[in-house]
């Protein structure tokens, strides 16, 4: 879980750490601009820059590690081995299956539709609204699980281990991916996010294997839209249409 780093490494880090948090505030105020002058596009077309930025990152690591002779499972992406390995990747998918049944559910309480919009509200130019920005938001779910794993746990770890070792690696990663998404509200969503991706680098260090943490990642990110799209969808459904329903 360490590397011999070369110059693609430094670069690769130095973008990551250096350039990743600040591209993201960069898209945000972006975002919050279109959204405030009425383009109703400014989501779906955030979505998909997000996703061509994270899978072009993904593509320059794995270009380059396969160049310098690395192979997947120093990346994270070995088969599952042990106990250990398969016991923590069960409990990823009970965790997955509880989590979308709890959202899932969020449409006959709507009452805790309120929790959810609280929770959400300092997010909200971002969270999806209609259907088709729904599906968007899916495949940025989809992409981020995968590809800020890769970046953040498979690589960023591998890369600060060889200075620092593993453990302090694990914090200072999950900093990093913590800085990533400072755009969502300065230093409490720093901390917030960056205790997330501790959970999962530790998870990572523990199993040996990406893909409980992608698993969890992915979840996280796609409940988290479609709860936002169910609360939306309560707010924009009028008060005597529910209850012309019910009745």
């Amino acid at each position: 879980m360490s590397l011999d780093p070369t110059l693609f490494d430094h670069l690769l880090a130095a973008v990551l750490v250096g350039v990743l948090p600040w591209e993201g505030v960069r898209a945000w105020r972006r975002l919050r601009g279109a959204l405030e002058g009425g383009d109703a596009g400014a989501r779906i077309r955030t979505y998909r820059r997000a996703i061509l930025k994270l899978w072009s990152l993904a593509g320059i690591l794995l270009v380059g590690w396969f160049t310098l002779g690395r192979g997947l499972p120093e990346l994270g992406l070995a088969d599952p081995s042990g106990w250990v390995s398969w016991a923590i990747l069960g409990g990823a998918g009970l965790l997955t299956a509880f989590q979308f049944g709890q959202v899932r559910a969020l449409r006959d309480h709507p009452e805790a539709l309120d929790g959810v919009r609280k929770q959400l509200d300092r997010l909200r130019p971002m969270l999806p609204s209609t259907a088709r920005e729904l599906r968007w938001f899916f495949g940025v779910g989809l992409t981020a699980g995968i590809t800020e794993e890769l970046l953040f746990r498979g690589f960023l770890l591998a890369y600060l281990a060889a200075f620092v070792g593993v453990w302090p690696a694990v914090v200072l990663s999950s900093l990093a991916f913590g800085m990533g998404h400072l755009y969502q509200g300065g230093p409490g969503s720093v901390l917030k996010t960056g205790i997330i991706g501790l959970v999962l680098a530790i998870l990572y260090v523990a199993s040996g294997q990406l893909w409980a943490p992608i698993l969890l990642h992915v979840v996280i990110d796609v409940s988290s839209g479609w709860a936002a799209y169910l609360a939306a969808e309560a707010d924009a459904t009028p008060a005597d249409a529910v209850g012309g329903a019910a009745g």
